[in-house]
């Protein structure tokens, strides 16, 4: 075998979905305390008390014997990620459809989002729906400009030697085939992918070339309101106007604020050590905006007794007799 170079490649592919919580389906009686006493939500939870939390498919190591490749100085040639990215947006509406479901349509802000997140962790090498400075979909997703809900799956996948040294991927198309149908032969992701509230989605694709990691996000929106821009960063004592419209078939816009203390940043064996995903931000008070017709607006007043942090504006409206969560901005009040 001289001139040959024999190695065992491992294969792995491993996903993880968001769990989203915090829905509300009535407006409840405003809280007497500040978030500074936070406890348990005013709002309670209803889908995620229905529905069975997803779970993690666990890893599984697939070893290729003898796996022969020859050796050669000729550069591998590097894929066109965004059509790989593409054409998993027609594997997604093939199984939505299959399901009876409406298509998705393609997001571009998502894409962005999950792009960026999908590059991190395959340059660092986690799977994780925290990123590294400890922000999780519904932070990555309004920081590229995004104003809707949000749920993610995040899915890895290997290709390398034994020596740790990456195999190229030579057929892009059966990998992201192959992540899709692992992602739909696992409940919580798949419950992802086939929700019917879904509009929009973007997908990103990290690959380290070097270690053979690949990544691949999925970024399933909610677009149901139009929400206008908030300041970003307030002081306590400020006072910040939301405004939005609803969408055709939105109606009755209610609004929850929900706080969480900043972020910290995340190491990491920290990310690798996560599951599904809980957003940290816990509901503490309730406001019925003011509508007339399609447009909605109502006040948010940041007082010196609440906390430093960040306070998310979430908006859910009615469609089809259900309460959907349908959209969120997330103000630094300093």
């Amino acid at each position: 075998m001289t001139g040959l170079a024999k190695r065992a490649a491992f294969l792995v592919g491993v996903a993880l979905c968001i769990l989203l919580t915090a829905c509300a389906t009535r407006a409840p009686q405003l809280p007497t305390r500040p978030p500074a006493a936070i406890g348990s939500p005013t709002a309670r939870p209803t889908q995620p008390s229905t529905t069975p939390a997803p779970r993690t498919p666990r890893p599984t190591n697939t070893l290729v014997p003898t796996l022969t490749l020859q050796p050669t100085r000729t550069p591998t040639p590097q894929p066109d990620l965004s059509a790989v990215a593409r054409y998993m947006l027609e594997l997604i509406n093939r199984d939505r459809q299959a399901a009876g479901l409406s298509p998705v349509q393609w997001d571009e802000t998502a894409a962005r989002a999950a792009q960026a997140h999908a590059e991190e962790m395959a340059t660092y090498v986690y799977l994780s729906h925290w990123n590294l400075a400890g922000y999780g979909p519904e932070h990555r997703y309004f920081f590229a400009g995004g104003r809707d809900a949000v749920r993610e799956n995040v899915y890895a996948y290997y290709q390398r030697s034994t020596a740790g040294v990456g195999i190229p991927i030579q057929d892009w198309q059966s990998t992201v085939e192959q992540a899709q149908e692992a992602l739909m032969e696992s409940p919580g992701h798949r419950d992802n992918i086939l929700q019917p509230s879904h509009t929009h989605v973007g997908v990103g694709i990290g690959y380290n070339a070097t270690l053979g990691e690949v990544r691949i996000v999925q970024e399933f929106v909610d677009r149901y309101v139009a929400l206008d821009p908030v300041p970003e960063l307030v002081r306590l004592g400020d006072a910040v106007e939301v405004a939005g419209r609803l969408l055709p078939g939105a109606a009755s816009p209610l609004i929850n604020l929900a706080y969480e203390p900043f972020p910290t940043p995340m190491s990491v064996a920290d990310l690798n050590q996560t599951g599904s995903y809980t957003p940290r931000a816990e509901i503490f008070q309730a406001l019925q905006p003011r509508v007339e017709g399609s447009k909605f607006w109502a006040t948010v007043r940041f007082t010196e007794s609440d906390r430093p942090g960040l306070y998310h504006i979430r908006v859910w409206i009615e469609r089809e007799g259900q309460r959907i969560f349908a959209g969120n901005a997330i103000v630094a009040v300093r």
